[in-house]
């Protein structure tokens, strides 16, 4: 009795178990396929919605060319009966023994299924066949150290509906992207002329230790067997007759070391050159009159987001201030370099002879395995007293003010820092220079020579007037048009003054600037053109603006500190120059008529 009823329960616990692991019907095409051949998976759904199949296991060892569903209605002893089927279109990523894994459907599962596929040898591209090479431009890179990976493919007859499939981290972390566009050239492989397509990518590793990477593949179909064309004159190709095929490049295990324990730099640079240019926009200077010096950093092998900002020591008597950096990067003939560019306004505030103390960049040689600086040499600055206008600088604690560069992946900095500064007293020289009266004699006689050229013309060539008011209205329009741009420039930039807004006001005096200039992109452009009291008035503002990224204090606190009043001051009573008025509100001439 005892033993029937174990009997009984034995059964129980296996019909529970069938129950529990119901399996959905599924079957394969095929289980021996070569490489580079599909394989058709069915699913019977048996009424189950299609998007309950969950394909993740399905992830790493194949890709899903094509996936669609078919229903049908079959008939049996009179029964109808509707059937639902999910086709899955199957590529083995590797050759050897691969199973396809159990899938979920909606809480039951398919079965496995096992199939072997055989690994093809392609004949060399000399030889009519293709080849898949990789290459790194290091395999003994650091943290940090972008890694150029290659793949080569030589073609030596014609692929269709082709595509490289990148590289992938299989060990590690490291980001990867695309570096560049495919490159397409003929070479001559023993003895045979032969396609090359070549893609690089750029793996960055951010952490130290093991590194593997998982060749890049590359995935198309070729004439079957027999049908080859190596001329690739075929302008048709049955589809019938393509394979599929599959290659995979080499792939890597790198050992990433870590940055060095006696790496002195604040930021880490592993490269193979670092080179550090200036250049000046003059080699006199004057006590008030700003100089720009544009300071230029490269780098081999490193992307542009690597190169972090300049730190500026300070010099005495010298006040500094740096614009935004200007950031390139260029990949030709195999090889990364990033450049850094950044224009540096100074503004001497005393006279004599100055010194620029030397600008030193610490970086890791990746060649040498060795620290080296990157340097400019220390200057110095004879500074004479301004011409026109006698600028002098009262400076609290007889201290200098040097604004470093902003982040270089930042936009504009728009919170000055909370700073004491400096007075500047300006005062206008009593009698215009001698030059000036010359350029107004110039003028005079430019005038009547002009008048009398023109009276010769109307004489000579006369031309059909346009009516008074038509002639009127278009020069009118074009004037008030500019003349009310310009204007609402200046509003802005007075709205943006008396509210005390530093980022507000540098945006407002671009608007105007190019209205005025059209040329003019900048601010540092703009200082180039304006009065001397104007200039060291944006001068200031950019000192405000440009501080704030070693203030710890709020936006608000920062705009309440500087006041725009005196900026405002200069701007409203500032003219610029007659002729860059007239040539701003010229109107073309209407063309003329022979009588």
């Amino acid at each position: 009795m005892v033993m029937r009823k174990g009997i009984c329960l034995a059964v129980l616990l296996c019909l529970s178990s069938v129950s529990a692991f119901a399996t959905v019907k599924s079957q394969v095409s095929q289980t021996v396929i070569n490489q580079g051949e599909s394989i058709r998976l069915t699913i019977d759904l048996a009424g189950k919605d299609a998007d309950s199949v969950d394909l993740s296991p399905l992830e790493g060892k194949f890709d899903i060319l094509q996936r669609g569903q078919q229903s049908g209605i079959t008939i049996i002893n009179g029964d109808y009966q509707r059937t639902s089927e999910l086709i899955l279109v199957l590529l083995p990523k590797q050759s050897g023994d691969v199973t396809v894994p159990a899938l979920t459907v909606d809480g039951d599962t398919t079965a496995p299924h096992a199939i072997r596929v055989s690994k093809v040898d392609l004949p060399a591209a000399s030889e009519g066949g293709i080849e898949l090479d990789a290459r790194l431009s290091t395999q003994t890179p650091r943290v940090q150290q972008p890694i150029i990976y290659t793949a080569s493919l030589l073609l030596g007859q014609q692929v269709y509906n082709g595509s490289i499939e990148q590289p992938k981290v299989t060990q590690g972390k490291a980001l990867i992207e695309a570096l560049g566009d495919q490159t397409k050239f003929q070479k001559y492989v023993d003895g045979q002329v032969v396609t090359v397509v070549e893609q690089s990518w750029l793996i960055t590793p951010e952490q130290s230790g093991v590194l593997s990477i998982e060749g890049a593949s590359l995935i198309g179909q070729i004439p079957a067997q027999g049908t080859t064309n190596r001329t690739f004159n075929s302008r048709y190709i049955d589809p019938s007759n393509l394979r599929r095929f599959q290659l995979s490049a080499d792939s890597y295990e790198l050992d990433v070391a870590g940055i060095p324990a006696d790496f002195t730099g604040a930021t880490w640079l592993p490269s193979s050159s670092v080179v550090l240019e200036e250049s000046w926009s003059s080699d006199e200077f004057r006590v008030g009159e700003p100089v720009t010096r544009t300071i230029t950093l490269t780098a081999n092998g490193l992307t542009s987001n690597q190169l972090s900002s300049l730190v500026l020591p300070d010099a005495t008597g010298l006040k500094q201030y740096a614009g935004t950096p200007q950031l390139e990067q260029t990949f030709t003939d195999g090889k990364l370099s990033s450049t850094m560019s950044v224009e540096v306004t100074l503004i001497p505030s005393q006279e004599g002879t100055l010194e620029l103390p030397a600008l030193q960049i610490p970086w890791w040689n990746v060649n040498s395995d060795t620290e080296e600086v990157a340097s400019l040499a220390a200057r110095k600055m004879t500074v004479a007293k301004g011409n026109s206008i006698t600028q002098s600088v009262v400076q609290q604690n007889n201290s200098t003010q040097t604004t470093p560069l902003p982040e270089t992946e930042g936009t504009q900095p728009t919170e000055p820092k909370s700073t004491d500064s400096s007075a500047l007293l300006v005062e206008p020289s009593p009698n215009p220079p001698s030059s000036w009266v010359d350029y107004w004699w110039l003028a005079v006689i430019a005038g009547v020579l002009g008048s009398l050229v023109t009276v010769l013309c109307i004489r000579l060539f006369p031309r059909q007037q346009l009516p008074a008011n038509e002639s009127l209205s278009r020069s009118t329009t074009s004037s008030n048009a500019h003349t009310g741009n310009a204007d609402a420039s200046k509003r802005a930039i007075k709205d943006a003054c008396l509210a005390n807004d530093v980022g507000a006001t540098r945006h407002a005096l671009i608007a105007w600037g190019q209205q005025v200039w059209p040329d003019c992109r900048n601010l540092n452009q703009l200082m180039r053109r304006v009065s001397p009291e104007l200039k060291i008035a944006i001068a200031e503002l950019q000192r405000q603006a440009y501080s704030q990224s070693t203030s710890t204090a709020s936006a608000s606190q920062a705009n309440h500190q500087w006041q725009g009043s005196e900026l405002w001051d200069v701007i409203k009573s500032y003219q610029p120059d007659a002729d860059t008025q007239s040539r701003s509100t010229l109107v073309p001439l209407s063309p003329l008529h022979s009588t």
